[in-house]
């Protein structure tokens, strides 16, 4: 039977549909005079795939659905999926499975009018695929973000300004925003094409067009390209392996679809179906839940949560027939359109419902009995209805780690095992501590009955996770942030949502918790979820109440699909070629990703190009078509593309090494530099070698040997001592150098180091505090500049340097450390900053606001975390934030208010904002004032394009004594 699939409507039951295209033959006119009209023609013929009568100066390309497509995209002729020179798209699929493509259209002048677009029927040996049922298109419309986490520019070495994404997919017939389209000059247009390969479709090659034709002409042909689906004997099941469980919070929608604007919490927003009133809140939400479902997500709607009274202090009665009517036919499959159950089926139960203060508080045993007693309702009621297999209780949200929150979720978990309910509890706290990761005062979470662990990526280590599935506990993970886990918010690489499911495959976890997956944004903690909703409204281009995807959402289904892939070359026999699959896609994520500590994180442990999961998925469906119906020539093929993917691998296992940094202290009448080497291992062996300084500056001398032993995918440090006679440092306080990482297996790793390094000069006449820094003494040595990038996108791009340069000047007396700093602006850019004392943070360090920040280890540490470093962090309103001990999200360090009352003043000029600063050296106490050598840096945030700079041009992690400048002072 073929199941028809529907785009989202304005009113129930209707379909936008897109009628197949007539079938045109090839235009037999006469032909051009001349041999060069001639061949100009022939040209034509070739990449637009015919002559058309009054030919557009349009382009037409294809490309797959996890490439970026731009509007300032240039077309690709030939590439895996689109062939100019053949004028064909060529796709292949399993059964069941719905296979996309981006058609981009671009043109270098104007064409007249608006341009329609029309797929035909798709026919073969074994029958057809009727457009107006299996194909749907949508518009690729931009949305425009604004404001971005810190992880953006180190995850995709862009800047942090405000962007278009094409994310947001209108149908193509919607009264507005569809189509057609009318082309800009040198403005791609893309179109997003979906292809539905019913469960009853034979294997074979099936064959259409894609045509371009003016809207107000249908004669006039722009374009036509030939279509042909190639259906392998590969069988995707409809039940779905992998629950990807994506958090349904609609009043949103409600609101804008349904008019409702209640002040309830979703829990107690009601939806009764069979009232009249009601029927247009129905209609919303079951497109919401249908909408996931058909992209194989599993939506768990926390909404209209059952009305119930007690009955005795034991037991209570609820009302589930509103309940049922709306929920029933997603759990049992009735009203979904394959008839395919919810793969979780969420008990209506959550921490705000029962609520626990109109039942006495939190802690009190009155609460705790109401709670009993509604648990084993609704265990009762699950049970009677078949849904208690697939039932899951998540009484609390993800929400930030600490004692309070380990508390309740003790309380919630000892409630449920008295009560005896048998229902898995789900929460999204992690076992054991996670302070082996370096999160200082992390609590210990030893919760007992746990059914699923659905914990944040970053706080997921696969060992203790292992161990809770061999004790019976399911464990899931949520999605969290680059490096951990691919994020979903829209201007992720495409990449990140596809490569969800199969870093679960990766790690055998058993499901993934998409928080936020649509939501009113109330209760959601950024620092936990970095989430963004998966579908939009339609109301703005005239769809009134319907709900359009995302193009985040067809990019998670391609990924679910390819999961089903490794699935079933799993249970085909083949478990360790699948596992080895998603070993090389998937190098490290969640814990894995971790470095020194969660903010020290390693490089992306996932390909961000899109040919390796394309080439992945050819392997996987050769081989295992290859297993149903053997041949010769599918075998050929497989050796094929075994091929390619190992030169693929090799590329994505490359190992670099770096120097991370540099510090000097004077030891036995000698000044020694210490410097922290890194070898990043992502090959699948361990690499062991040595550490040498080939080239030593003139004075330098290595003391030892410093060999290195790096497991496989992770990075080893090594500390190389060298006994330093001479320093000669440059104007910019930087002393380069080389150092080589020689291995016998992999061979030799070169890594560029700098030493930072300026001295600080006594002074008799004091600069003056007042943000000019035109009094500064220029003694020798005392600046700091060519600062390079934490994160950021470079200037270039891809480079290390910061588009807007930094200096710093140090100069003290005897009572004072004075430091100037000047930021360059540059043209009409201004710094940005609130009025108000608060210095945002956003995971390991200042964002979302301009800031400076002196960073001073006064017993010039060479080792160990950020707990006593002093750092000053100063705004362009000049308010500042004095801690001892780095504050970061999550804490890696103890911190606290640093009692320091430093002088300061701010300048903001039309080419740069400069600030000065007078800190009391007594308040960097005692050992800093013996001291010769203070560990040392000075940072800066351009907050505008999120660029992250400091003098000691430390890579990752700020914070660390290892990755300090030196600021040497006069002996005392």
């Amino acid at each position: 039977m073929t199941v028809r699939k529907y785009r989202p409507t304005s009113r129930r039951g209707e379909a936008t549909s897109i009628p197949a295209a007539t079938p045109l033959t090839a235009y037999t006119g006469r032909r051009p005079g001349g041999i060069l009209k001639f061949v100009a023609a022939s040209m034509a013929a070739l990449l637009g795939g015919c002559l058309a009568p009054r030919p557009a100066a349009v382009n037409v390309w294809a490309e797959s659905d996890t490439r970026e497509i731009t509007p300032g995209s240039r077309p690709s002729p030939e590439n895996d999926l689109f062939s100019a020179a053949r004028g064909e798209v060529s796709l292949v699929a399993a059964i069941n499975e719905t296979v996309a493509f981006q058609l981009g259209l671009q043109t270098d002048a104007p064409p007249s009018g608006a341009l329609e677009i029309e797929v035909s029927d798709l026919t073969g040996p074994a029958g057809t695929l009727h457009a107006a049922e299996a194909v749907s298109m949508h518009r690729m419309r931009p949305v425009l973000v604004r404001e971005f986490r810190s992880w953006y520019p180190r995850h995709t070495g862009r800047s942090a300004e405000p962007t278009s994404v094409l994310d947001l997919l209108v149908p193509w017939g919607a009264p507005r925003g569809g189509g057609p389209i009318s082309l800009g000059d040198r403005q791609a247009e893309v179109v997003w094409i979906d292809i539905d390969v019913p469960p009853t479709t034979a294997a074979g090659t099936y064959a259409g067009t894609i045509t371009v034709r003016s809207a107000s002409d249908p004669k006039a042909l722009a374009r036509r390209v030939a279509l042909k689906l190639t259906v392998l004997p590969v069988a995707i099941p409809s039940e779905r392996s992998l629950p990807l469980v994506c958090a349904i919070d609609p009043r949103a929608l409600l609101e804008e679809h349904a008019g409702w604007r209640s002040t309830a919490t979703a829990e107690e927003t009601r939806i009764l179906p069979d009232e009249p009133s009601h029927q247009a809140a129905a209609s919303v939400l079951n497109q919401v839940v249908t909408l996931f479902h058909e992209h194989r997500a599993t939506p768990a709607p926390i909404v209209s949560f059952p009305k119930y009274r007690l009955t005795s202090e034991q037991t209570v009665e609820a009302e589930w027939a509103p309940y049922d009517a709306l929920f029933g036919g997603w759990y049992d499959g009735s009203a979904l359109p394959d008839r395919v159950p919810l793969a979780v089926a969420l008990v209506p139960l959550s921490e705000r419902y029962p609520s626990a203060e109109l039942n006495g508080g939190f802690e009190s045993a009155g609460y705790a009995r109401t709670l009993a007693a509604y648990v084993a309702e609704c265990r009762q009621h699950f049970e009677a209805r078949g849904w208690l297999g697939r039932a899951v209780v998540r009484p609390s949200a993800s929400a930030a780690l600490g004692e309070s929150s380990v508390r309740r979720a003790e309380r919630f978990a000892s409630i449920l095992a008295q009560g005896e309910s048998g229902l898995p509890f789900l929460t999204h706290l992690a076992p054991g501590t996670l302070r082996s990761l370096g999160w200082h005062g992390a609590p210990v979470v030893e919760l007992a009955h746990v059914g699923v662990w659905a914990s944040p990526a970053a706080w997921c280590e696969p060992g203790a996770l292992a161990q809770q599935r061999n004790l019976g506990s399911r464990t899931w993970f949520m999605a969290d942030q680059p490096p951990y886990s691919g994020s979903l918010r829209p201007e992720a690489p495409p990449t990140d949502a596809r490569v969800l499911a199969w870093l679960a495959y990766r790690y055998g976890l058993n499901g993934v918790w998409i928080e936020g997956a649509l939501t009113s944004e109330a209760g959601i903690d950024p620092q936990q979820s970095d989430a963004a909703p998966l579908a939009y409204s339609g109301r703005p281009f005239g769809l009134a109440g319907a709900v359009l995807p995302s193009v985040r959402l067809k990019r998670l289904r391609r990924g679910l699909f390819d999961y089903e892939l490794l699935h079933l070359l799993e249970i085909r026999g083949k478990p360790l070629l699948a596992q080895r699959t998603a070993q090389q896609v998937v190098r490290r994520a969640l814990a894995d990703a971790c470095g020194e500590n969660l903010l020290s994180t390693l490089d992306c442990g996932w390909s961000q190009d899109p040919y390796v999961y394309e080439l992945a998925r050819k392997v996987l469906l050769q081989e295992l078509a290859n297993q149903f119906a053997p041949t010769d020539a599918g075998l050929e093929r497989q050796i094929d593309y075994l091929t390619d993917w190992g030169r693929v691998m090799s590329l994505s296992a490359v190992s670099r090494a770096e120097v991370r940094g540099v510090r000097l202290e004077y030891a036995e009448d000698s000044l020694r530099a210490h410097v922290s080497a890194a070898l990043l291992n992502n090959s699948e062996q361990a690499i062991s070698g040595v550490w040498k300084l080939p080239d030593p500056p003139l004075g330098w001398e290595q003391r030892g040997d410093a060999p290195l032993s790096v497991a496989a995918h992770q990075r080893g440090v090594t500390e190389i001592e060298v006994t330093a006679g001479a320093l000669a440092y440059n104007a910019e306080g930087i002393y380069p150098f080389r150092m080589m990482c020689e291995t016998p297996a992999a061979g030799s790793f070169a890594a560029e180091g700098r030493l930072a390094v300026a001295s600080c000069p006594k002074v008799s006449t004091p600069p003056r505090i007042d943000g000019d820094l035109s009094d500064w003494v220029r003694a020798a040595n005392n600046s700091a500049g060519d600062f390079l990038l934490c994160a950021g996108a470079g200037d270039p791009p891809g480079s290390r340097r910061p588009v807007r340069s930094t200096r710093a000047y140090f100069c003290a007396d005897s009572e004072n450390l004075y430091v100037g700093i000047w930021c360059e602006l540059g043209g009409d850019v201004r710094p940005i900053w609130t009025p108000d004392n608060l210095v945002p943070i956003d995971g390991a360090h200042p964002w979302g606001q301009d800031v400076v920040e002196l960073i001073i280890s006064p017993q010039n540490e060479l080792h160990g975390d950020g707990g006593r470093l002093l750092v000053l962090q100063i705004k362009p309103n000049a308010v500042f934030s004095a801690r001892r001990g780095a504050l970061t999200i999550p804490p890696m360090n103890a911190s606290e208010d640093w009692p320091t009352r430093p002088r300061i003043a701010v300048d903001l000029g039309a080419e740069a904002w400069t600030v000065e600063v007078a800190v009391p050296i007594a308040s960097l106490g005692e050992e800093a004032a013996r001291s010769v050598v203070l560990g040392c840096n000075v940072t800066r945030l351009d907050a505008r394009r999120g660029e992250y700079s400091s003098w000691s041009g430390a890579s990752g992690y700020i914070y660390s004594p290892a990755q300090l400048g030196n600021l040497i002072r006069p002996a005392p």
